[in-house]
């Protein structure tokens, strides 16, 4: 599917401008994190990590907005080749996944954002740990499936072909 980025931007500055005379933060927030992110997809880096900061500051004493842009600006910095920011960031929020209770969705996901990052770093072990605690989580089966695509690489990457196999047909 092609991504609509014109589109989510506009449907963003819409939802921002709604939440705006409410002065509802954590919608605010969720607003500026996908325009952020879209900005991003386009190649406006520098424009889109700023948006994404100010998401943060927006979210700041809202968990849940709080999480959604450690998820976003976590992957952001993986994208970017900023490994070891990308690793803090994941680990920052699903720290705070677990103590909010919510590990096996947005936990997972920020799980998978430190995994990603820990492959690119040479890792190894480290990764293939939180990769099995994501799993251990059954978490919501879209991105079960995204792990267990992460998993059979992992072994893949690792010449550990009769895994890979049984991974595949699984």
């Amino acid at each position: 599917l092609e991504a609509k980025l014109g589109e989510a931007i506009e449907v963003a500055n819409r939802a921002y401008a709604e939440a705006e005379p409410e002065n509802s933060r954590a919608r605010m927030s969720v607003a500026v994190n996908v325009r952020g992110i879209c900005l991003l997809s386009t190649g406006r880096i520098e424009e889109g990590l700023a948006e994404l900061e100010s998401a943060g500051e927006l979210a700041k004493g809202n968990d849940s907005a709080r999480l959604r842009y450690r998820v976003n600006l976590s992957d952001a910095m993986y994208l970017l080749g900023r490994f070891r920011e990308a690793l803090a960031l994941a680990k920052e929020g699903e720290d705070r996944a677990r103590l909010r209770g919510v590990q096996w969705t947005s936990g997972a996901i920020l799980m998978s954002n430190m995994i990603e990052p820990l492959f690119a770093l040479g890792e190894w072990d480290a990764a293939e740990e939180f990769l099995e605690r994501a799993l251990e989580l059954e978490p919501p089966l879209g991105f079960s499936a995204h792990l267990q695509r992460i998993k059979l690489w992992s072994a893949l990457w690792r010449g550990r072909l009769p895994e890979a196999e049984r991974l595949l047909h699984a």
